[in-house]
């Protein structure tokens, strides 16, 4: 439904320690429903929460256009009882597409 939407803006900066191998920082501001703690009635409001991801990063080359990646984070930033995750700690697997500038040769 509506309600359990969840969306919003998430930057990160990753730096390379190893080939294919990172640390993570990433910041996020997601708009999700959360509950009410003033109100025992089980009431929920939507609204900005903030978070912060930090966490390791492999990447994993599948063909020379596409690279996989996965993630293990850690929410350092997560308000009690307002986090739109069910635990602090979260998996992320995903497919990148690089975009190579092609430049001319002379």
């Amino acid at each position: 439904s509506g309600r359990d939407r969840i969306y919003g803006p998430r930057a990160f900066v990753h730096f390379k320690f190893r080939e294919s191998n990172f640390l993570i920082l990433a910041p996020e501001l997601m708009h999700a429903t959360v509950p009410v703690h003033t109100v025992p009635t089980g009431e929920s409001v939507t609204k900005w929460v903030p978070g912060l991801m930090a966490g390791y990063r492999k990447e994993f080359r599948y063909s020379r256009k596409v690279i996989g990646t996965a993630q293990v984070l850690y929410n350092l930033v997560a308000p009690a009882g307002q986090s739109p995750y069910a635990s602090r700690f979260n998996l992320l697997f995903g497919f990148e597409f690089p975009l190579n500038k092609k430049t001319k040769s002379e």
